[in-house]
């Protein structure tokens, strides 16, 4: 059986795991994190969170959780595994929202209440999100599947696993729920905000890879990139991180390793020439790079 502690401060309930079915933790404006195993105590938990006036990040890692909505619209939305759903409601009233799953199944819900909109007045992630999502004026929930990322399930680990070392209420804790909310607004809300980057810039940004095999025999930096497809430093980089859901030189490195792994296995080339070959010069950051990815240096591998 789930047993929670609850503790009530400035008004908010916080949570503390027991049995490690149920995390929750909040950072006072607004913003609300859930971490529950799907079992008949956490469903109300998790129900009353998803009626609350607000936005909804959910994000299910397992199969088959289905989310059902009663009153002025009926329908019944199955999540897929690892693959966020946002959820908006702003009318309450009007409808119910119920979890319908199988026990044992585990789900996270990043809420953004209305609060944190009184905070950051000048935030325009209400109404963008509002604009994108909303297909019927009349409607009041807004369903839209999204790519999976890895940083996510990563950034809910950390915040379950902080929550067991400290409590709820820790920094450690609050700075990793704004990491979590940076990835969801990144993910859907700047690609899909035409004021941030345009689709011709995201399309330019999606032919990173193919430039950077072209340019594989030289050190390729962010400048010199940007130069390529004609843009800012500042948008190439946020592209990047947007579109592929890493770092600007994670990319190019991760491309260039794949030639490097694949020379060092099928070729008799010595890893100095292999890495010249590549781009790096500078033999140093070349094993230092080669070690972080294998854990091994070149004469191992």
């Amino acid at each position: 059986m789930n047993h929670v502690n609850n503790y009530n401060i400035h008004g908010r309930s916080e949570i503390y795991p027991v049995d490690e079915n149920c995390y929750r933790a909040t950072t006072y404006d607004g913003v609300d994190f859930l971490n529950l195993k799907c079992e008949s105590k956490n469903f109300e938990l998790l129900n009353d969170s998803l009626n609350q006036n607000g936005i909804h990040f959910i994000y299910p890692k397992s199969e088959d959780v289905l989310i059902k909505i009663s009153g002025k619209t009926n329908r019944d939305v199955r999540l897929n595994y690892n693959n966020t759903r946002i959820f908006i409601n702003h009318d309450s009233s009007a409808n119910t929202c119920t979890l319908n799953s199988n026990y044992g199944q585990e789900i996270s819900v990043l809420s953004i209440g209305n609060d944190f909109f009184k905070h950051h007045p000048d935030s325009s992630i209400k109404t963008s999100l509002m604009y994108f999502y909303n297909t019927d004026l009349e409607d009041v929930f807004y369903f839209k599947n999204c790519a999976s990322d890895e940083r996510i399930t990563e950034k809910v680990d950390k915040v379950k696993r902080f929550i067991r070392i400290t409590n709820p209420r820790h920094l450690l804790v609050k700075s990793t729920l704004s990491e979590l909310q940076y990835i969801f607004i990144q993910q859907y809300l700047i690609k899909n905000n035409h004021n941030i980057l345009n689709p011709e810039e995201i399309e330019r940004i999606e032919q990173l890879p193919e430039i950077i095999l072209e340019h594989s025999s030289i050190f390729l930096t962010a400048e010199k990139l940007a130069e390529q497809i004609n843009m800012t430093v500042d948008k190439l980089q946020l592209g990047c991180e947007i579109v592929f859901n890493c770092g600007l030189m994670d990319l190019i490195n991760d491309i260039k390793f794949k030639t490097v792994s694949n020379q060092l296995l099928n070729s008799n080339k010595s890893f100095a020439d292999i890495a010249y070959l590549n781009g790096y010069a500078n033999r140093t950051y070349f094993y230092k790079i080669f070690h972080e990815r294998y854990k091994c240096n070149p004469l191992e591998f």
